[in-house]
């Protein structure tokens, strides 16, 4: 049985450990088994349902350089049941050239019968303030 997280926060910490050890295993045991649930990562499209998720981090942690991420920012909105955090990564890449990257990450997590568990994670890069330009949606 995976384990009981009493927060969504320390389900948090968890999945950005699982994603730095690039952790399939604990990764997908942090995962909503719920039909809704979903992931995109920068760049990426997105993957509806569990088995999709983890073909996507199994791909991602295929080619993902080694590196270190640090939640610059937290933003929380807290429901009967569900949370939403709203967080700036800044995401080193650990090598020969070390690089930095700034991600806006929406991280939904749903209390179920097994604690806290993730039900979305969105992430897009940041782009930098002379990058912004209005944009319509």
């Amino acid at each position: 049985m995976p384990d009981t997280f009493a927060s969504p926060l320390d389900l948090e910490l968890a999945f950005y450990e699982a994603f730095e050890r690039r952790d399939l295993r604990a990764m997908i045991a942090l995962w909503a088994e719920d039909e809704r649930a979903f992931c995109v990562h920068p760049a990426g499209h997105r993957m509806l349902g569990l088995p999709a998720i983890q073909a996507g981090w199994e791909a991602l942690f295929e080619h993902m350089p080694d590196l270190h991420i640090h939640v610059q920012d937290r933003r929380v909105i807290q429901g009967q049941g569900v949370t939403i955090h709203h967080v700036t990564e800044m995401v080193h890449v650990i090598g020969d050239t070390a690089q930095q990257h700034w991600v806006n990450a929406t991280n939904i997590y749903v209390l179920t019968e097994h604690g806290w568990r993730i039900l979305a994670h969105h992430a897009s890069p940041l782009l930098a303030d002379d990058d912004l330009a209005p944009v319509l949606h």
